[in-house]
């Protein structure tokens, strides 16, 4: 089982500690992390495979990319940790875009679609999953996903697929823009 904070985003709270193996370490791991985060302990199915991240952009029909996420080191319990996050450079490499066979990549792009379709998602957003034996596991939605130009797995994904941040923030503001009908200079930038 994976035991996370209920209401954090970016990581916090899952660390390496958090995927627990028995009940003493499930109990553990639940009463330290409602100390710590001052909220209830979410405690979910550890899904083994590999690590996958969609990113949705709007306006209109969202722009669609996909990137695994693999330890350096392998592992049949790899958790994209936070410990993992702030030495990403180490611990992980970044396949974007990911390199699936064409029938999971479409399922992934699929329901990651329709994701964003059911729950109203809009301008962007990251959905998380995990490929286990070739088929997608939806894990979360990261609704306001970050937006570090370095540190940002949105941005590493889009890079990945051809997209600076500029592109990133000019697609996201051109979506909001025209949920409010609103007209936008184009200034060529």
């Amino acid at each position: 089982m994976l035991v996370k904070p209920a209401w954090e985003g970016s990581s916090k709270g899952i660390r390496t500690r958090s995927l627990v193996r028995n009940h003493h370490e499930l109990e553990e791991a639940i009463l330290a992390c409602q100390s710590h985060y001052g909220q209830p302990a979410m405690v979910e199915e550890f899904i083994a495979g590999d690590e996958v991240t969609v990113g949705l952009l709007g306006p209109g029909e969202p722009w669609i990319g996909v990137m695994r996420i693999l330890p350096q080191k392998p592992t049949e319990a790899f958790v994209y940790s936070l410990e993992v996050k702030r030495n990403w450079q180490e611990m992980v490499r970044y396949e974007a875009p990911a390199q699936f066979p064409e029938k999971t990549l479409n399922r992934i792009k699929y329901l990651a679609r329709k994701v964003w379709d059911q729950l109203g998602l809009r301008d962007i957003s990251r959905i998380d999953f995990r490929v286990r034996k070739g088929e997608p596991v939806f894990l979360e939605v990261n609704p306001l996903p970050g937006l570090d130009p370095v540190t940002g797995d949105l941005c590493i994904l889009s890079k990945g697929h051809g997209l600076n941040h500029a592109d990133i923030l000019r697609r996201v503001i051109a979506s909001c823009a025209r949920r409010h009908d609103m007209v936008l200079a184009d200034h060529g930038a």
